[in-house]
């Protein structure tokens, strides 16, 4: 090719790419700022850290709940939706009176259970490390590492009086995103309520009747305690929470459970899809589930319920001020329909937190940083990691706003006074919290401690059966939860 054809060929790009600046400026001023405070500021941040806080910067311009999405956080955002995480499959509790971690169960198909570690087992060491009260969070968070990972733990089992050291591999394993009032043993999940003490002799400890697996009832002084509601707390809205939750009240359906306590306390939400599924199992067909503003529209778009109800027993839902975003969509949505008696439901507790808006989350592709590939110079490595390392994060933008079957307002403006409407608030005459709790008004620490040790044994399958009834003697809104069911009696 002549030269004098690569001189314009050069020549018509640089006119374009000034044309394109031109008409454009903002991307080259802000790479030109970027780049002038990289060099000359006192703190020296990276590049990496400047562009994450001008993409903050810019989209807290839109609202509190739009933002950047590092890499990092956007990889665990990943699979909370995607209900993964990689472990060993260790659930452990803190034994008070040993002053030692134990197991309070393991995982199904984790390499825990297949090392054969058995709950009541003491967790002496991690990779080395004896667990200490200062080392313990740091150690014990190498239970739950990325996929592969190898983790050394020592344990001594009290029964053969015998110590082992075994290395674990964390694997990927699925996370339940709907759990049941305590978790058992065997690691799975007790649903069925225990019942309140019918009377002073009553202690109202028992486990509740035959569960949602058709187990035979429990008995107390000799008779059944039959009747007892469902209890189902979702943790998320992730991409399987609505297939759990469809599995279980379909099973509750066939025992005597008198009702289901929907229990979404510190519930900040998840995917909007996974929501109205979940709505879609109480309301009639046909019903309004939720009504959605978007950019530029001025009536609310409706969206009715396509599907035909599971749940028709009363329902509690249990809400506080964590309860936000599409746990705010279930909530509004039963008792505003619930008022109706479709299906008969209150909201018990206290009120919700306010994000009445919609954010569509956007990845901003697998493409690495370039220069962590400059020396690189074999082309299957350097596509490997464009394609298959993403490392640029996301965006969470608000792009629509949300109103309650009724059409009240649900989300809270920075401005917005108490007095406003906003938010889910309880029923009239169910508002309650645990901090009024007798016991916690006399010392807030201890109530604190104990709650905060039994909600440990719960998780972690440790809680005895015989310590059941200590859980709604302490949760207020739980034992209001238990006052509706019996009054509907």
């Amino acid at each position: 090719m002549p030269k004098k054809h690569i001189y314009w060929i050069f020549a018509i790009l640089c006119l374009f790419v000034f044309s394109a600046w031109c008409a454009d400026p903002y991307p080259g001023t802000l790479r030109h700022i970027l780049r002038l405070v990289h060099r000359h500021a006192i703190s020296a941040p990276s590049e990496r850290e400047l562009f994450n806080a001008a993409v903050d910067g810019l989209l807290a311009s839109i609202d509190e709940n739009s933002g950047f999405i590092p890499p990092s956080i956007y990889e665990e955002l990943n699979e909370e939706f995607h209900q993964e995480t990689g472990t060993v499959g260790i659930l452990f509790w803190f034994d008070e009176a040993e002053k030692q971690y134990r197991v309070g169960c393991t995982l199904p198909n984790s390499s825990a259970r297949k090392a054969g570690i058995e709950p009541q087992d003491f967790l002496l060491s991690i990779d080395g490390e004896p667990l200490t009260s200062e080392n313990a969070p740091k150690l014990l968070s190498k239970l739950h590492s990325p996929t592969e990972t190898q983790v050394q733990v020592e344990t001594f089992r009290p029964s053969s009086q015998k110590k082992r050291t075994q290395t674990l591999v964390s694997r990927k394993l699925p996370v339940q995103s709907v759990t049941g009032f305590t978790r058992l043993p065997d690691s799975t999940w007790e649903y069925r309520l225990p019942m309140f003490p019918r009377s002073e002799r009553d202690e109202g400890t028992a486990k509740g009747a035959s569960g949602t697996n058709g187990k035979p009832a429990k008995k107390t002084d000799g008779k059944p305690v039959s009747d007892a509601p469902l209890y189902v707390r979702l943790e998320t809205f992730g991409e399987q929470t609505a297939r759990e939750l469809r599995d279980i009240l379909t099973r509750g359906m066939q025992t005597d459970a008198c009702g289901l306590v929907l229990d979404l306390r510190g519930n900040s939400g998840g995917l909007l899809k996974t929501a109205l599924e979940i709505c879609g199992m109480f309301v009639q067909k046909r019903a309004i589930m939720v009504q959605i503003i978007g950019k530029g529209a001025r009536t609310p778009t409706v969206v009715p319920n396509e599907a035909v109800p599971i749940w028709t027993r009363p329902v509690a839902v249990l809400i506080d001020h964590r309860t936000a975003s599409s746990a705010e969509i279930v909530a509004a949505c039963l008792q505003d329909w619930g008022k109706r008696g479709l299906p008969k439901a209150v909201c018990i507790g206290s009120r919700t937190f306010g994000k009445g808006t919609i954010q569509n989350i956007f990845d901003l592709g697998p493409l690495p940083d370039d220069r962590d590939l400059e020396k690189e110079t074999d082309w299957r490595t350097v596509w490997k990691q464009i394609r298959e390392t993403p490392r640029r994060g996301g965006l969470r933008i608000s792009s629509e706003m949300y109103l309650s079957p009724d059409g009240h307002m649900i989300h809270r403006f920075p401005d917005s006074p108490k007095e406003e409407e906003w938010g889910v608030r309880p029923n009239g005459g169910w508002e309650c919290g645990i901090s009024e709790h007798p016991e916690f008004q006399k010392d807030p620490d201890g109530f604190e401690k104990r709650w905060k040790t039994l909600t440990l044994l719960r998780a972690s399958g440790a809680l005895p059966e015989s310590r059941w009834g200590e859980v709604p003697a302490l949760d207020l809104p739980l034992k209001r939860a238990m006052d509706f069911f019996q009054a509907e009696k």
